[in-house]
């Protein structure tokens, strides 16, 4: 399904942004914007998990910035096996993968969705097909679960929403960025 968004005053907003000096601070004013705008999604996320099977999803949908850093995993398990076992060489090999990653990520990440004590959630969102288990329960038949999807309705619901809070909030902050930046030239000067 393909989504299209018209979005007009990226150059003006780009270059207000670029005015400000600190590039943390830049960063800081995006993050902000996106968390603020993430909120209205997370809320009917949550409403809508909490009319599933599993009720501990609800209290776990999360707005953040931590995503599961996914890049150095590989790499420490392959330096384990190569190595037989030397965690110093696991972990430099970890490291190195995580830093190489780095400059490949965005400068700001928003994540809006079930936080890592959540990882049913799937299950809950595309419901599981009837199966045969393995394991504990070898043998004995699954009778699946139907899907019943709570993410992708918050975000079709709510995606213009969050683009319009987007689009005024990043100014607002930006804003207050700038007054802040000012007062503290004006107190180094004064």
């Amino acid at each position: 399904m393909a989504v299209t968004v018209d979005v007009r005053g990226l150059r003006e907003l780009e270059r207000a942004l670029g005015e400000i000096e600190k590039s943390a601070t830049r960063k800081t004013v995006v993050r902000n914007t996106l968390k603020k705008a993430a909120e209205p999604t997370a809320d009917l996320m949550r409403s809508g998990a909490a009319g599933t099977w599993d009720k501990k999803i609800a209290s776990n949908i999360i707005v953040g910035t931590k995503i599961k850093n996914e890049a150095g995993k590989a790499a420490y398990a392959a330096s384990m096996r190569e190595t037989r076992g030397d965690k110093g060489a696991a972990v430099k090999a970890m490291r190195d993968a995580r830093r190489a990653a780095k400059g490949t990520m965005p400068p700001v990440l928003m994540y809006v969705g079930p936080g890592e004590r959540s990882w049913r959630a799937h299950w809950v969102e595309f419901g599981i097909s009837p199966h045969t288990n393995a394991g504990m329960f070898a043998g004995t038949r699954h009778p699946g679960v139907r899907p019943n999807p709570f993410i992708r309705p918050a975000w079709d619901a709510t995606q213009n929403v969050a683009l319009d809070i987007v689009a005024t909030e990043m100014w607002n902050q930006i804003d207050r960025a700038a007054k802040r930046q000012a007062r503290r030239k004006a107190k180094a000067n004064g």
